[in-house]
């Protein structure tokens, strides 16, 4: 009988089937109750057992019959049934999630940085953007990787120019002079950031400007680096990018091929940053085009706020109050770098503020002009004032209108 039984649970699928098709109604004679059927998953159903059929094997328990598919079938005791072998099974291991290394997770927010930088962004959402790779950034520094101190200094100044470029953006929006000042004298004293070909060319524009027998030409100066910054945070980003383009090769398989994009990091040669659309350099001495724009803003709707002659500094508001929803959608398209979809528009427009700065240059004077922009939003986004990147539109109208005035002078 054991032999018979061992042959049933031992054999292949088919040749089980057909064993116990054959040899099960014999073995029913002997059966007593207490009989088991095992099956393949270890569990075991004690009863009497009954049949074997092809639909399966039939055991009988608390008076009802079951039946159990022979395919599922892994053995079948008459009487009692033997112990269960002992087995030690490990339990399973959790394997836990692959975290990338904290100098690719600083590396991969700085690059988010430098990704939305270079398609045009508003200033809330870069300061965002800034604050969450800072986090990482600082994480990485305050770790215990055993990475080269230039790869740690890399990525450290790449964040803390992206920071600065921040802060000097704000600044410029809310025309705090302290804050810009500071900002420069930062930039002053940093020689890593200062010879970075974008700032060093900038910081050399700003000395041809000033005239070093006043006084109080040191803050000044600091006061129109920082204002500089401001207006322009892409000045920054450059050479945030170039300590970025840095790491980049230490973390490559061949980290003493120097690449293009960090030549930014030395001021020779110098690498020119193209003027954006709100800066023009106009042939005339910055006391003529001084004079000239309170007629060309005028006629566009604007008037000073607060003016500094002597720093080159102009706050601008705008007049006409806000659009309606009519023209907002319009506007919106017209003047910033959003766009206004089927799922988002705009109830109201306005210009927030404006800015403008005067540097001497050359022979002749480099104008800056920044407006800040805002539309009132309803969407799947929510509803209320989102600030618009200026796309540069206005403030180029605005300086030709300059630029035209003083020619025809």
């Amino acid at each position: 009988m054991k032999d018979v039984l061992l042959l049933i649970r031992n054999a292949p699928r088919e040749t089980a089937r057909i064993c116990a098709l054959a040899v099960l109604p014999a073995l029913f004679a002997l059966s007593l109750s207490g009989d088991t059927i095992e099956l393949k998953t270890g569990e075991r159903i004690e009863g009497t057992f009954k049949q074997a059929t092809s639909a399966g094997a039939v055991i009988e328990v608390g008076g009802q019959s079951i039946t159990i598919p022979l395919e599922k079938v892994q053995a079948i005791y008459f009487g009692v049934a033997p112990a269960r072998e002992a087995t030690t099974q490990a339990p399973p291991q959790e394997v836990a999630p692959t975290r990338k290394a904290p100098s690719q997770e600083a590396m991969d927010a700085l690059k988010a940085i430098r990704s939305v930088t270079g398609s045009g962004i508003a200033y809330r959402d870069y300061s965002q953007k800034v604050l969450e790779a800072k986090v990482q950034v600082d994480r990485y520094i305050s770790s215990s990787a055993n990475d080269s101190v230039d790869l740690r200094n890399a990525i450290e100044r790449a964040m803390r120019q992206y920071e600065l470029a921040s802060q000097a953006w704000s600044g410029a929006i809310a025309h705090t002079e302290n804050e810009l000042t500071a900002i420069g004298k930062i930039l002053e004293a940093n020689s890593e950031i200062s010879k970075c070909s974008a700032i060093w060319s900038m910081i050399g524009q700003v000395d041809q400007s000033l005239d070093k027998n006043r006084p109080n030409w040191p803050e000044e100066r600091a006061s129109k680096i920082g204002v500089r910054v401001g207006v322009r945070p892409a000045l920054l980003w450059t050479c945030a990018s170039g300590q970025l383009a840095r790491a980049e090769r230490l973390l490559s398989p061949h980290p003493e091929i120097k690449t293009q994009a960090e030549k930014v990091l030395s001021p020779f040669p110098e690498i020119k940053v193209e003027d954006p659309a709100n800066t023009r350099d106009i042939p005339a001495g910055c006391d003529a085009v001084w004079s000239a724009i309170v007629p060309a803003v005028a006629n566009r709707g604007f008037m000073p706020e607060s003016s500094d002659k002597a720093g080159g500094f102009m706050k601008l508001r705008y007049m006409e109050g806000a659009t309606g929803w009519l023209g907002s959608n319009n506007k919106v398209k017209e003047l910033t770098e959003h766009r206004v979809g089927l799922l988002e528009t705009y109830d109201r427009f306005e210009i927030s503020s404006g800015s403008l700065s005067l540097t001497a240059h050359g022979n002749g004077c480099r104008v800056m002009l920044q407006f800040e922009y805002r539309g009132f939003k309803k969407g799947l986004t929510g509803d209320g004032w989102f600030a618009l990147p200026s796309n540069g539109q206005l403030e180029s109208t605005i300086l030709s209108d300059l630029q035209a005035a003083l020619t025809r002078k």
